[in-house]
């Protein structure tokens, strides 16, 4: 027995063995089973369907299309619409090859046996690897090779290392631009650090950057996309999406409450360790910084909308920080303390998160029974098509026949039920064009000569918004020229009529409200419209919480007659406006609406606001409120 650990206690001789275990860990939990999934239904399956689409599509990313992914986003979902087998097979091969390099070379000098048996047990919990983790992976792996750049011995390791590094952080960044923009602050901020601890010269330090600017537009070029405007676009998604979309996790927290507090221990005892430490190199500072960094991505990541699709990021991926951080940090008591956060993690996991979503499906046992099988399955294997979803009505499909249409809010499955000829607006789905910047792409697109000769358009029913409030400007487009030519309980179809109706602005109201108050609107003669926006404002208090863990809740009383109807409402698209003449909740209501046909029975009367259950004292008490009125012509 002390043999065997003595022989655990004995530094790892041969470089064949941190291989092997590489090979063996990534071959038991890499996720990709088969090369290409089927597609669904439903809102992601319906995104992830678009992103394919688009690669038929003659368009600029940054302008002609705007999402949160960008033109390599669909080779992360895998499904075999428009892209080649030979491209989607390099792309799992060049990931597979890069976690083996990280698995193999992650490790602290004079690595011992029992190391090996420690990380393969951390790594197993953390290998959920589809979807958004694996774009949080790509994100990661690159930085990976910045740090092996930042403490390599040799020139051209060094070179080699900074070239894969701008390699895979220009694949996450076409990929996911939220990544991409922490991604190029990183790059940049390693190669300043590797000039002042000279580890390069300042010329050959500002050679790579204008080297890595030059390569990057280039790379832009061939993906058809503008860097300032997909920057931009993406910014404007960011800040949106995080207000509104966020969910509270209500269900969950005492869960919540242990991570964060976790989180802060780990903020705490690192900081403590670094002050009183000797005097270290700024890249022990700098490895430090990017650690904690990462852990806070990826706890704003699992909190800001905490469903059971999110809130496992951090817990989950904190491994690799982990790692990371071991295998170089050169402070004893800082690798102990990371050594110690992922058994605690692991903790976490099986006694807070598992009762809620259960244990990883690509564990090891999945590993050890499906594996042995892995070629045959990977490249003749298919998923379980997916249950057949909404079709649409023989009526709609005669009238469209080849010609080009849109889906509002999200359903692009149907054009991919029906192989449809797809025309998206630049926005793509209707949730994400949350300012007035990003629908008046749509608005300008629905109004050109470019805009599809049909739109299916339905009303989306949820309890997180007011589904309405969404896309006005596109209502507007919509209402002008387009008419309802077919319709059933769930959709309408629209077919373009150009300058079928005009709306004049005629008169514009602006008024202060106190948060709390009832807002009456009043009632509008027929032939009238009345777009409202209602700027709100966060308090010290709420942007602290904002930045911290998500943004405070702000809901709406709706009164319409004796109906109240009291839903959450995005900040963002209250901002924006929306079209208040009437309180519209299904599709009825919307279809009078758009063929002018609106009656009394739904007037919106009033509207009062007040924070939600959570966090109070998160807005200021005043509320901006602007009215634009509309003659129909």
């Amino acid at each position: 027995m002390n043999s065997i650990l003595s022989y655990f206690r004995e530094p790892i001789q041969k470089t064949w063995h941190f291989w092997l275990y590489a090979f063996g860990i990534v071959y038991l939990t890499f996720p990709y089973l088969r090369l290409f999934e089927e597609p669904g239904f439903g809102l992601d399956p319906s995104w992830q369907i678009a992103l394919n689409l688009l690669r038929d599509k003659q368009g600029i990313w940054g302008s002609d299309f705007v999402f949160t992914y960008g033109p390599l986003g669909s080779y992360i979902y895998r499904l075999p619409i428009l892209v080649p087998a030979w491209k989607q097979l390099l792309y799992d091969g060049f990931f597979f090859l890069n976690l083996i390099y990280f698995h193999a070379t992650c490790f602290p000098k004079q690595a011992k046996y029992y190391h090996l048996i420690v990380f393969f047990c951390f790594n197993l919990f953390s290998f959920e690897m589809i979807g958004e983790t694996t774009a949080f992976l790509w994100m990661f792996l690159g930085m990976y090779h910045g740090f092996v750049a930042l403490y390599a011995e040799s020139t051209w390791k060094r070179v080699a290392s900074l070239a894969l590094s701008f390699l895979l952080l220009g694949i996450i960044f076409f990929s996911k631009a939220n990544y991409g923009i922490i991604v190029w602050v990183f790059l940049v901020g390693l190669i300043v650090l590797m000039v002042i601890q000279k580890r390069l010269s300042w010329w050959l330090g500002v050679w790579f950057i204008g080297l890595f600017v030059v390569a990057l537009m280039a790379w832009a070029q061939y993906l058809d996309t503008n860097l300032f405007l997909y920057f931009k676009t993406s910014l404007h998604i960011i800040a949106n999406y995080n207000a509104g979309m966020s969910v509270f996790p209500d269900a969950f927290e005492k869960m919540t409450a242990v991570t964060y507090g976790i989180f802060l221990l780990q903020v705490v005892f690192t900081l403590y360790l670094v002050m009183y430490a000797p005097k270290q190199a700024w890249s022990e500072y700098f490895l430090l910084a990017t650690g904690l960094g990462i852990s806070f991505v990826l706890l704003k990541y699992s909190f800001v909308r905490a469903d059971s699709g999110h809130f496992t990021a951090y817990v989950k991926l904190m491994t690799y920080v982990g790692l990371l951080i071991v295998a170089h940090s050169s402070l004893l008591a800082i690798q102990r303390i990371y050594l110690l956060l992922m058994p605690v993690l692991f903790a976490l996991y099986v006694y807070l998160y598992v009762p809620l979503v259960g244990f990883t499906a690509l564990g090891l046992w999945h590993g050890i029974k499906y594996r042995p099988y892995i070629l045959a399955n990977y490249f003749q294997g298919k998923r379980e098509p997916a249950p057949a979803g909404q079709r649409l009505p023989e009526t709609f499909l005669k009238r469209i026949a080849k010609h080009s249409v849109d889906v509002i809010p999200y359903e692009v499955s149907l054009v991919n039920t029906h192989k449809l000829n797809y025309a998206p607006r630049p926005t793509l789905q209707s949730y994400l064009a949350g300012d007035r910047y990003l629908d008046s792409l749509n608005e300008v697109y629905f109004a050109s000569k470019k805009a599809p000769d049909f739109v299916i358009y339905g009303l989306e029913k949820s309890s997180l918004k007011y589904p309405w409030s969404e896309e006005s400007f596109t209502q507007k487009a919509l209402l002008m020229h387009y008419e309802i030519v077919d319709s059933n309980d769930s959709l309408l179809l629209f077919a373009r009529k150009p300058q079928h109706r005009k709306l004049r602005l005629v008169f514009t109201r602006h008024a202060r409200h106190s948060l709390g108050k009832e807002i009456n609107l009043g009632v509008l003669q027929a032939g009238y419209l009345r777009e409202s926006t209602f700027e709100t404002a966060y308090s010290s208090q709420g942007n602290l919480v904002n930045l911290l863990f998500q943004p405070p809740q702000l809901m709406a009383e709706l009164k319409s007659g004796n109906v109240r109807e009291r839903i959450r409402v995005a900040p963002n698209l209250l901002k924006k406006g929306f079209w208040s003449n009437n309180l519209i909740l299904n599709l009825a209501q919307a279809k009078k609406f758009y063929s002018g046909t609106s009656d009394s029975s739904n007037t919106l009367e009033s509207i009062k606001f007040s924070e939600g259950q959570f966090f109070h004292g998160g807005f200021k008490p005043v509320i901006l409120v602007t009215h634009r009125y509309y003659r129909i012509e």
